[in-house]
């Protein structure tokens, strides 16, 4: 199993702290193409959507950041073909 896909499947932990810091991490592999293919390939973007309804702002802000740098290829590549 690849790193990233146990970063994704600790994302649906029930404890706060490990979402948390999983989803730090996310932020920081999101930054390549490869590993937002990788998120969306997984499902991640599910998984993170999901963690925006954690009661913790620091969990709802990485899962945002993840989800914002994953749109960016989309946003991209929609005013590329436009």
């Amino acid at each position: 199993m690849c790193e990233l896909c146990v970063l994704l499947h600790v994302c649906c932990s029930e404890e706060t702290a490990v979402i948390e810091y999983a989803a730090l991490c996310l932020v920081a592999l999101a930054k390549y193409y490869s590993c937002k293919r990788q998120i969306c390939e997984q499902k991640g973007v599910e998984l993170l959507i999901r963690g925006l309804s954690s009661s913790d702002p620091d969990v709802q802000k990485n899962c945002i950041e993840v989800i914002a740098l994953v749109l960016e290829v989309f946003c991209h590549r929609l005013l590329a073909y436009s």
